[in-house]
């Protein structure tokens, strides 16, 4: 999973990255592993301001509190496109990912 989220910080190949652990995230508890490797790249003086949108991206398609939580922290980010994201992430609350149909 850190090789994942790697890539959602780096903007390499992050949507499929990003697709890879929301699929994690909805197996049992590892959603708060996912969520908190996620955290580790908002820490001071890690991500810029693409980067944090980015992974706030992520967590909007994330399913529980603790995704929530970091997305309802992001609203208040210094970027304008990152709160932005985040606030509409939060609103979504880890639902079916844009643009995307359930599989029958």
């Amino acid at each position: 999973m850190p090789a994942l989220v790697a890539m959602v910080v780096a903007g390499r190949h992050d949507v499929d990255a990003a697709d890879a652990l929301s699929r994690l995230a909805g197996r049992g508890r590892v959603g708060d592993r996912v969520v908190g490797l996620l955290a580790e790249g908002l820490e001071p003086g890690g991500a810029g301001a693409a980067a944090r949108r980015r992974i706030a991206q992520a967590l909007a398609d994330i399913p529980g509190d603790a995704a929530t939580r970091l997305l309802l922290a992001l609203t208040r980010d210094e970027d304008r496109g990152v709160a932005v994201s985040a606030a509409y992430g939060a609103g979504r609350g880890g639902s079916e990912p844009v643009g995307r149909r359930p599989a029958p």
